[in-house]
This record gives structure tokens, C-alpha cells and sequence, in this order.
């Protein structure tokens, strides 16, 4: 008796990734659609890339995921917010205060090579495993 539905092949790991990458797509035009409508400054410094993370979250349950539902991301969650609070005393040891804005960038822009690595080798990984 399976708890959770696990994909067998790869072809049944890769049409799991269907529908996020499609959203993932459309997200991405939306936002790049709204940056060349729009003249604010919060939609000029966002960058599609910045999108990652959500997608990257979402995605990772459904193909790395055990038949007793078991999978990375709370690993992968910890590691992430651990990097954070990392770089937020490296930050107030290095300048002697924290300014909220400029970290919240630079942790979502670490964070957006961080799950990008991520999902490349659980993708990687999980195709071995099928192979």
C-alpha cells in the first residue's frame, strides 16, 4: 500500500513538471509585461529570476518526494533561512548595523542561485535514480 503517489519513470517525473514550469512561465511574462507597462520603481528592480524561489518550493515536493511522503524541502527550507541568519551576523559583525532592505535583496538574490542549485541536483538525482 502506497501512502503517496511516486513518479515511476521519467516521463511520469517530467509531465510532473509540466504544470509548474508552465506557471512558472506565465508568472514570468506577467512580470516582465508589467515592467514595461509600468514605471515604478518596486517593478524596475524586480527581476524575473526573483520568481525562482516560489517555483523552486513548489516544485521540489512532487518529484523528490518518498512513498511514505517524505521529501527535501524542510532540509532544504532550514539550510536556506539558516544562510540568512548567516549572512545577517556576518552583516552586523562586518557593519555594526543591519539595514533591513539591503539584506532582504541580497538573501532573495542568494536564495535565488541557492534553489536554483537545488532543484538542478534533485533533478539530476532523481533521473539516476531512475535510469
Amino acid at each position: 500500500m502506497h501512502l503517496v503517489q511516486v513518479p515511476n519513470s521519467i516521463s511520469a517525473l517530467l509531465q510532473l513538471q509540466l504544470v509548474p514550469l508552465v506557471v512558472f512561465l506565465v508568472v514570468a511574462l506577467l512580470l516582465s509585461f508589467t515592467k514595461r507597462v509600468s514605471h515604478q520603481r518596486f517593478f524596475t528592480k524586480l527581476k524575473v529570476i526573483d520568481v525562482l524561489p516560489l517555483f523552486a518550493i513548489a516544485v521540489l515536493p512532487l518529484f523528490n518526494i518518498d512513498a511514505h511522503g517524505n521529501t527535501w524541502l524542510p532540509l532544504l527550507l532550514s539550510i536556506w533561512f539558516g544562510s540568512g541568519a548567516l549572512l545577517l551576523v556576518i552583516w552586523f559583525f562586518k557593519d555594526g548595523e543591519i539595514l533591513l532592505k539591503p539584506f532582504l535583496i541580497a538573501w532573495w538574490r542568494l536564495g535565488d542561485l541557492y534553489w536554483l542549485a537545488c532543484y538542478v541536483i534533485a533533478l539530476i538525482y532523481e533521473i539516476g535514480i531512475r535510469l
